[in-house]
C-alpha cells in the first residue's frame, strides 16, 4: 500500500468507511491500486496480456471491495491488504478463464470454417473449370468475383475478408462492429449462397 497513507490516517479513513464513508473507502483502495496492478501483470502471462488489461481486472477488484466491504472485519492495513489481495487474485484467476474459454471458441470457429474455405482447385472444380484453365487464376479469381457481387453485402464483405484478405474473426468483429458470432453467421450463410450459386454456374453451362 502507498506509504501516502500513514498508520493513523489509515486507522482513521478505515473508521469512516466502515461508517459508510464512500470517500475514505476510495482513498484506501487508490492507495492499492499501483501493488494489485502489478500483482495483475505478475499472473497474467504475456500472450493474455494483449487481450486482457491489467488496469481493468484492478478496477473490478476495487468494484467488488466496495460491495464486500461490509464483511471486511479487520483492523489493520496487513489485514485488509490480505483481504484485497484474496479479491483480486479471484478476480486474475476467473478473468484469464473467462478469456482462455473465448480463445477456445475462437480456435474451434477458425477449424469448423476452414474445412469450407473455397480454394482454387475446389473452386475451380465446382465451377467446371477444365485442367488448362485452373492455371488461370485470373479467369478463376474473375468468376469468384462475379459470384461474390451476388451476395448481400455483408456476407460478401466477411467472405472476402475472411478468405481474400485473411482477417481473423476477432478483426473482422472490430472493423464491423458486429460480434464474433455474428461474423461467423455471416459467414456461414456468405459460403452456402456461394456454393448455390456455384453449383447453378455450373447446371447453366451444362
Amino acid at each position: 500500500m502507498s506509504s501516502a497513507i500513514d498508520s493513523a490516517r489509515f486507522r482513521d479513513l478505515l473508521v469512516l468507511a466502515r461508517q459508510g464513508d464512500d470517500g475514505a473507502l476510495g482513498e484506501i483502495l487508490d492507495a492499492c491500486r499501483p501493488f494489485l496492478k502489478e500483482m495483475a501483470k505478475g499472473e497474467i502471462d504475456e500472450k493474455l496480456g494483449i487481450r486482457i488489461d491489467a488496469s481493468d481486472v484492478v478496477q473490478q477488484t476495487c468494484l467488488s471491495a466496495i460491495r464486500k466491504f461490509p464483511t471486511f472485519d479487520g483492523a489493520h492495513r496487513a489485514q485488509l491488504l490480505a483481504w484485497l489481495k484474496q479479491i483480486h487474485r479471484n478476480n486474475i484467476v476467473d478473468t484469464i478463464r473467462r478469456h482462455k474459454s473465448v480463445e477456445k471458441r475462437d480456435l474451434a470457429r477458425e477449424e469448423r470454417f476452414r474445412d469450407s474455405q473455397p480454394d482454387a482447385a475446389q473452386v475451380a472444380d465446382q465451377l467446371g473449370v477444365t485442367p488448362s484453365q485452373k492455371a488461370m487464376r485470373g479467369e478463376l479469381d474473375s468468376k469468384l468475383d462475379a459470384l461474390l457481387a451476388d451476395l448481400p453485402a455483408d456476407q460478401q464483405t466477411v467472405v472476402r475478408m475472411r478468405y481474400f484478405e485473411k482477417r481473423a474473426f476477432r478483426e473482422i468483429a472490430e472493423q464491423l462492429g458486429r460480434s464474433e458470432d455474428a461474423v461467423a453467421g455471416l459467414l456461414k450463410r456468405g459460403l452456402d449462397g456461394l456454393r448455390r450459386k456455384m453449383g447453378k454456374s455450373q447446371d447453366d453451362g451444362d
